[in-house]
């Protein structure tokens, strides 16, 4: 089983609610399912929040971390033509493997793949300020995660608000925080039909896990520092036993 619990990850017996819980196939294995909880679920609720399909533009940032390696490969399943944002260069061949049509490097570039039906923004700061510049009429920016050492947002109130696209109003900016998604008291993301979906992509191939770092739970204050300096694409995946 793969699951996904809000706290006592390293114990040796946890309760998790059915709800949270789906089947592991038989050919998938438990390093490539233990990504799929936090980084796989975000990617899967955050891009409900608009519908997408062909013809639909996408923009993922932080598109090499957990999350965005999912939401690449998930926007190009569903028929979008989808655009990575990268801090350099380095890794556009990686991210056009996962589904990405463009990779945009640097925020001078982001917006040429616009304007975007859906952004899912994993950076904050500055990016996230331009990133709402870039949204066509009734666009929407989920907000993930905020990776950048900036906290402070600035932007353009009024173009967001009237965007030059031709929108008068209904650009949006959403706040995604996982747990709230999953335990809402209502329209809560069903989580175990989520799970259940991207585990049996991982079986069959339409999804790719990307693991950067696989190491025994004893080297976590190791990985953790790799993982933060972003020292490798992906998850890392700690081991237990053996």
């Amino acid at each position: 089983m793969v699951g996904l619990v809000w706290s006592g990850g390293w114990a040796e017996r946890v309760a998790v609610p059915t709800r949270r819980l789906a089947t592991i196939p038989d050919d998938v294995s438990f390093e490539a399912a233990s990504t799929l909880p936090v980084a796989g679920l975000t990617a899967a609720v955050a891009l409900q929040k608009r519908a997408i399909g062909p013809g639909s533009r996408v923009l993922v940032t932080a598109a090499t971390g957990g999350v965005g390696i999912y939401a690449l490969q998930l926007a190009a399943a569903a028929g979008a033509h989808v655009t990575a944002f990268a801090r350099d260069a380095s890794n556009a061949d990686f991210l056009r493997s996962l589904g990405a049509h463009e990779v945009a490097v640097g925020i001078e570039a982001g917006g040429r793949g616009g304007p975007y039906d859906l952004i899912l923004e994993g950076v904050g700061g500055a990016l996230l300020g331009e990133a709402l510049m870039w949204l066509a009429p009734r666009g929407v920016c989920v907000l993930f995660g905020d990776a950048s050492q900036d906290r402070l947002t600035t932007f353009d109130a009024r173009r967001f608000r009237l965007q030059s696209g031709g929108a008068f109003g209904g650009t949006v900016l959403y706040g995604f925080f996982l747990p709230e998604e999953l335990t809402r008291p209502e329209g809560a993301a069903d989580g175990s039909a989520v799970l259940a979906d991207l585990a049996r992509r991982l079986s069959d191939g339409r999804l790719r896990p990307v693991i950067g770092k696989t190491a025994p739970w004893a080297e976590i204050d190791e990985t953790a520092r790799d993982l933060l300096e972003r020292k490798f694409a992906g998850k890392a995946v700690m081991t237990v036993g053996g």
